[in-house]
């Protein structure tokens, strides 16, 4: 998976990537469904598939793999997807080049090392660093792992969200619910990120079930907490195109982030705020004095990250307000700084808007080279596709 495992991970020791993923796939479901190698050689014959015990622990262990056919199969005796799979293969071949020396380590400080490579908008490196630590978890055989490896899972979760893996992402969530012991903060920090994997897949009527749940929480909540509520019911409201009821969330996710911190959090609410406000038409001199704000902080501290996504709101903000020019010099440096840290997304939403506003076939051509490699829910690629569909001619959608 593109990271060098530790000495008790040796059984996987130069095995083919793509059979290690689909092991690691077979092994994990399995373990989750709780169910044994034998009961599952015996479901697997009952539908005439005849594999021995000995195999299936090749299987696991990366040495060798089952065909489409019985991949299939074991999907639905596993209760997963093959998209889940697919996903996990695409994110190996991705993550390829982020060489990971974990030899020695311990899970804290790789989640630590993670949080750093987030931090610096690396989300490919994070991931490796964050499934490393995964491992290191699993194979202490640690029977209650505590509150590091539900922090673990989250940002798991997170990674996976933000490389578009939402499988993987659904995963690691249902992982984090089934975890022993319960808790209030459990649930409650449970309840944020499947709120925000709702928002990546457009789910609406399962999301506003979620805010009504997380609402109900929010008062005995700790200020931390309420402040990353505030900051994903934002980003869900704007998602929706509720504009009001995203700044007001932006609004006080800030104030909360002022008081608790961290720093990057407070600069990525200060974003959402001032652009919103601006869309919102509420205050777009002020807004777009806020997102000038959060580049400059963004900047200062190296949230290279955050830094590439004001650019991306300034030039939507000069674009809304008239100034052309200004707007797509930000939208075209927000594209190369995204393509210097690999965030795609942000690269295809900065391309995009800059076709919007202009046209042309260089831009059209850049979109289209990208596209096969954007996920089909991110919106830019969502609005993309309806506007090439047909007969190469453009239908207007929602923006």
């Amino acid at each position: 998976m593109g990271a060098r495992r530790s000495s008790g991970d040796r059984g996987r020791a130069g095995a083919d990537p793509v059979r290690s993923v689909i092991g690691r796939w077979i092994r994990e479901n399995r373990e989750f469904q709780h169910v044994t190698q034998a009961e599952l050689c015996r479901s697997l014959r009952e539908r005439g598939v005849q594999v021995s015990p000995s195999t299936l622990s090749r299987w696991e262990r990366g040495e060798a793999s089952p065909g489409a056919d019985v991949l299939a199969l074991l999907g639905v005796e596993l209760g997963s997807s093959l998209a889940a799979l697919e996903e996990r293969i695409h994110a190996a071949m991705v993550r390829s080049r982020e060489e990971v020396d974990v030899t020695g380590r311990e899970p804290r400080e790789l989640v630590e090392r993670a949080d750093r490579a987030a931090r610096a908008g690396n989300y490919h490196r994070a991931l490796a660093l964050l499934e490393a630590a995964d491992d290191l978890v699993r194979l202490s055989g640690d029977e209650a792992p505590g509150e590091l490896h539900a922090g673990l899972l989250l940002r798991l979760a997170a990674a996976h969200m933000k490389l578009w893996h939402l499988e993987m992402a659904r995963q690691a969530l249902v992982r984090y619910g089934t975890l022993p012991g319960d808790s209030r903060q459990r649930r409650f920090r449970g309840l944020v990120y499947r709120l925000n994997l709702a928002r990546k897949e457009r789910d609406w009527s399962g999301g506003d079930l979620l805010v009504r749940r997380l609402e109900a929480l929010l008062s005995a909540s700790e200020p931390r907490e309420q402040a990353e509520a505030h900051q994903v019911l934002g980003g869900f409201w704007r998602a929706r195109r509720k504009l009001d009821l995203a700044v007001e969330h932006f609004g006080a996710a800030l104030a909360k982030r002022r008081e608790t911190g961290p720093k990057a959090e407070e600069t990525r609410a200060l974003l959402f705020l001032g652009y919103c406000l601006a869309a919102a038409g509420k205050d777009r001199v002020g807004g777009e004095r806020m997102v000038l704000e959060a580049l400059s902080t963004s900047r200062r501290q190296g949230f290279r990250d955050i830094e590439t996504w004001a650019l991306y709101y300034l030039g939507r903000c000069r674009i809304e307000s008239g100034n052309l020019e200004e707007g797509l010099a930000a939208l075209e440096e927000a594209a190369e700084r995204a393509r210097d840290l690999r965030l795609d997304e942000a690269r295809f939403a900065a391309l995009y808007r800059a076709w919007l506003a202009v046209g042309g076939d260089d831009l059209l051509g850049r979109l289209r080279r990208l596209l096969a490699g954007i996920h089909p829910m991110v919106e830019e690629a969502r609005q993309l596709r309806a506007r090439l569909a047909g007969d190469g001619g453009y239908r207007e959608v929602e923006p």
